[in-house]
């Protein structure tokens, strides 16, 4: 057997035990819904654009539940720029660090490439 090329000798895998540890989903930036690292008017953009133009799915789909309620619509959209424009409460964690979910988040976050 090998391992990272260097030979390694087994002499019996007999009771040997394997533990699979659970996927730990990548830090993700809430309301940065089209992964650029920031949560501006293009990301109001690009949920309008998911929602009702049929726009591509996001890689994070937790990134883009702005008010995280559990849900991806039309309030997500609402709750940004009013934070943005008009002085609206600021979003959930994780924001405005990456993090993980700390609610639970029901949506997927397969990959995020904007986290430092």
């Amino acid at each position: 057997m090998s391992i990272d090329g260097i030979g390694r000798g087994f002499c019996s895998t007999i009771g040997m035990e394997v533990e699979f540890l659970p996927e730990t989903p990548p830090l993700f930036h809430r309301c940065d819904a089209n992964d650029d690292g920031n949560a501006d008017l293009s990301d109001v953009i690009a949920i309008l654009n998911r929602l009702f133009r049929g726009g591509r799915l996001v890689s994070c789909i937790a990134a883009a539940d702005c008010n995280d309620d559990g849900k991806q619509d039309l309030s997500d959209a609402v709750f940004l720029f009013s934070y943005r424009f008009i002085g609206g409460d600021a979003p959930p964690a994780p924001y405005p660090d990456y993090g993980h979910d700390p609610t639970g988040e029901p949506f997927p976050c397969e990959s995020y490439l904007s986290c430092p």
